[in-house]
């Protein structure tokens, strides 16, 4: 079964950066791992959908399978 969990510690602060290279390279990153993290839960969400779909149809199958 699929669980579906927050980020544990989420993004990354830049606010006490001062480098500016250093801050946007962090910015860039920190948008990566949030986009992964919706599409990780979209996935998620398909799989959770998918075995809904199989516990539905199995017993569907155990009760023709025993009447």
């Amino acid at each position: 079964m699929i669980v579906i969990r927050p980020l544990k510690h989420g993004s990354i602060s830049v606010v006490h950066l001062a480098d500016p290279a250093t801050r946007d390279v962090l910015m860039r990153f920190n948008e990566n791992v949030l986009t992964l993290a919706e599409q990780l839960r979209e996935v998620q969400q398909a799989v959770q959908a998918l075995e809904r779909q199989v516990n539905g149809l199995s017993a569907k199958v155990y009760a023709l399978e025993n009447p």
